[in-house]
């Protein structure tokens, strides 16, 4: 077992929306926001190619469908975040998509030549259109060239280049756009500060961490709950050193939107452990306990994952075997074990031969190497794509995203 190195870093946080019947966050003008992509990809190999990428966001599912480039979205859609599409009717965008990512109600997808487009709520610029307010459809994002990857946050997004340069866009009242200021951009006009040749930009609630493919890893922005593992409670508008060693993939939680958050990053590293800091309220840090910790502190019984994917207060690890091990807050089944019983270890979700996950606020989907996919967890908007709105405690076969 590798012992981390203190050195410093962040994660994410967040909150989420209720509307009667629907979800089970705060509605706005709370600022809404919840969600989930599949936070960390490792680099590692994984038993297949995934068909499709999953974007989950607070009670809403976004895919894209490798084969075509299309973007498929279902559940809540009252923000505009469904884009205009279903699951059987794509999102209408002007060339194919070759990434997509979302939190909360906003989703961004990277075009064949590298623009971007992002829909949904736009309380603090995220769409990038130079506007702060209301809903979008797809919204081509100002100032941005040469996207290959996309991280969405709860209110801001980031970009990364083919060269690993990265460009964020909208709220920096933390510091997570990374430029060294805490002024927002309602479009794409920044760039991080000193980074150059990342590997992957993920992003959490109001943080943003990136990582390189010779194991170095930074995070920037809140840190309210040490999330950046820094030893302070003092947000960041630069990068920091993650108090990790051979990072493989960074996972940030959620969402921020204090006084109800969860505030926590996971990281993966060289063998496939997963060690993470900060708020540990629900077992999150996947320890056993549920004491925050300033300094990683490894997931239980890990050692074979390859991907990570953050919910708001559960997080989800894909191992090399194909199955899914969750842990963390499990209020609506969530973690896919079958209860609602909190899990502060990670337990198995009884799948097989899963190549990609993904976690939303409070519902998690996956996809096996037979293009099958499942979800679970909350369901009041539909967006685990079973046809129902019935919460699961375990995983239940979504529609086929890839026929």
């Amino acid at each position: 077992m590798r012992s981390p190195w203190l050195l410093l870093a962040v994660a994410g946080c967040g909150f989420q929306i209720g509307s009667a019947g629907t979800t089970g966050d705060d509605a706005p003008p709370d600022a809404p926001g919840d969600g989930g992509d599949p936070d960390a990809l490792p680099d590692g190999s994984v038993p297949a190619t995934a068909c499709a990428q999953l974007a989950l966001g607070s009670d809403h599912t976004c895919a894209l469908r490798r084969s075509t480039g299309s973007v498929y979205c279902w559940g809540l859609g009252s923000l505009g975040e469904l884009g205009g599409g279903s699951m059987t009717t794509a999102v209408n965008l002007p060339m194919p998509t070759v990434d997509l990512s979302g939190r909360a109600y906003t989703t961004c997808a990277a075009a064949t030549d590298g623009t971007v487009r992002c829909w949904g709520y736009n309380d603090n610029g995220q769409i990038g259109d130079n506007s702060i307010g209301g809903t979008r459809g797809p919204t081509l994002v100002q100032g941005m060239a040469g996207a290959v990857q996309l991280a969405a946050g709860r209110s801001h997004v980031c970009a990364r280049r083919g060269d690993g340069s990265l460009r964020c866009w909208g709220s920096n009242t933390s510091g997570q756009l990374g430029d060294g200021t805490f002024t927002s951009h309602p479009s794409a006009v920044a760039d991080v500060s000193g980074l150059i040749g990342t590997a992957r930009v993920t992003a959490g609630g109001s943080h943003t961490c990136a990582h390189a493919t010779d194991g170095r890893g930074w995070c920037w922005g809140d840190n309210t709950y040490q999330q950046l593992g820094d030893g302070t409670m003092t947000a960041r508008s630069f990068a920091l050193a993650v108090p990790v060693q051979n990072v493989r993939r960074l996972g940030p939680a959620s969402f921020s939107v204090p006084p109800d958050v969860g505030a926590q990053t996971c990281a993966i590293i060289d063998g496939g452990e997963v060690w993470c800091w900060g708020d540990n309220a629900f077992g999150q840090l996947g320890n056993g306990l549920t004491a925050d910790s300033a300094t990683p502190v490894r997931a239980m019984g890990i050692a074979d994952a390859v991907e990570l994917a953050m919910g708001r207060w559960h997080v989800c690890a894909l191992r090399a075997t194909g199955q899914v091990s969750c842990w963390g807050r499990n209020y609506y089944g969530e973690v896919g074990d079958g209860t609602t019983q909190v899990r502060r270890a990670p337990v198995d979700v009884g799948l097989a031969g899963v190549v990609t996950v993904g976690a939303g606020g409070f519902h998690t989907c996956a996809i096996n190497a037979a293009n099958e996919m499942f979800c679970w967890g909350l369901n009041g908007s539909g967006q685990l794509g079973d046809g129902t709105t019935i919460q699961r405690t375990s995983p239940v076969r979504s529609w086929n995203i890839c026929p």
